[in-house]
């Protein structure tokens, strides 16, 4: 057990994601995000430079002769996407900052860009309800 400790904390993976540690829903995709953001990805990218500074890459390119360079794409990683709750308040924060626009945070919405941006709210929150007809 002491030796997954210390080869954890060598390569910057909290203890929560080896079970060393004790854990929470919320605190294991913490452990997540910053495993990815202070190991995986930058040990990751260690090694795409390596094959970048060694010539392989101009190797593709003396067959292609296309430029190519090796790096990580952080899009699509599941651990690093915000929930809808992280996103909405990024988003709330962004708004009062002058970052974006109300329209843009709303476009963030999921289920919003199918719709085009247009923004609907349930009728009784703006007009009072009436049972006349």
């Amino acid at each position: 057990n002491n030796v997954v400790k210390r080869l954890a904390a060598a390569y910057k993976i909290p203890g929560q994601l080896l079970s060393i540690e004790d854990s929470t829903f919320n605190n294991e995709a913490e452990a997540k995000r910053k495993a990815y953001h202070e190991s995986f990805i930058p040990n990751g990218q260690r090694i795409a430079d390596g094959y970048n500074n060694q010539g392989i890459v101009s190797k593709i390119k003396n067959v292609t002769g296309e430029d190519y360079i090796l790096y990580i794409d952080d899009n699509d990683i599941k651990a690093l996407k915000l929930t809808p709750l992280e996103k909405r308040k990024e988003n709330r924060e962004d708004v009062k900052a002058g970052i974006i626009s109300v329209d843009e945070a709303r476009m963030d919405i999921p289920g919003m860009k199918e719709l085009g941006g247009v923004y609907a709210e349930p009728a009784h929150q703006n007009k009072p309800v009436s049972n006349n007809k």
